[in-house]
């Protein structure tokens, strides 16, 4: 088991949870599927913390700040 954290904006979590990107803009939605894209793939789980708060950066856009979540992508392997 290998995991990997990451910092994700919570207003893009019902777009990876449910698949509704209906409160996205056109680019944070690209945004979004490049980073889905390229996380690691296999047989995998990404949970996401109950906590938001503000940061100045986050592993989906980059350098801008918003209300993100702490998301742990685990991979089993084997």
């Amino acid at each position: 088991m290998t995991e990997y954290e990451y910092t994700i904006p919570a207003y893009m979590l019902c777009a990876i949870e449910y698949g509704d990107t209906s409160g996205l803009s056109d680019s944070d939605e690209k945004a979004l599927d490049d980073f889905l894209e390229s996380l690691p793939k296999g047989d995998r789980v990404l949970s996401f913390g109950t906590i938001s708060e503000f940061t100045t950066s986050n592993d989906v856009l980059g350098f801008i700040g918003c209300d993100c979540v702490h998301a742990t992508l685990t991979i089993f392997e084997g």
